[in-house]
């Protein structure tokens, strides 16, 4: 007997597919979050979200920051998402998750040497 997973229709497989490609993009955005918020964290900050939260901060330190965290974020989800598009476009194939963060943007506070 064949053990099928859950919720994959028999007919077409799509169900079983549907699944599997909404797990494996949970898991990189998931991974990515995680991305951001461990940058944010070098800061001392809670989150990517909590940086972000200081962007308009009359602090002279907190408020660079705040506005790095947002071009960050939105340049790290831009990249990420133009990527899933062209994916679910079929005009290339899933990248491993290395894959993903080699094409992401760097994270580097603008007052940090290159490496």
């Amino acid at each position: 007997m064949v053990k099928l997973a859950q919720g994959l229709d028999l007919a077409t497989g799509l169900g079983g597919l549907a699944n599997m490609q909404a797990r494996i993009q949970a898991e990189f955005t998931d991974a990515i979050q995680q991305h951001l918020d461990a940058f944010a964290q070098t800061r001392g900050y809670d989150s990517i979200f909590t940086a972000t939260t200081y962007a308009t901060s009359t602090s002279p330190r907190f408020g660079p920051e705040g506005q790095y965290a947002v071009e960050a974020r939105d340049a790290t989800w831009k990249a990420a998402y133009e990527l899933l598009d062209e994916v679910q476009a079929g005009k290339r194939p899933m990248p491993s998750l290395q894959e993903v963060f080699a094409e992401l943007p760097e994270l580097r506070w603008p007052d940090e040497k290159a490496t």
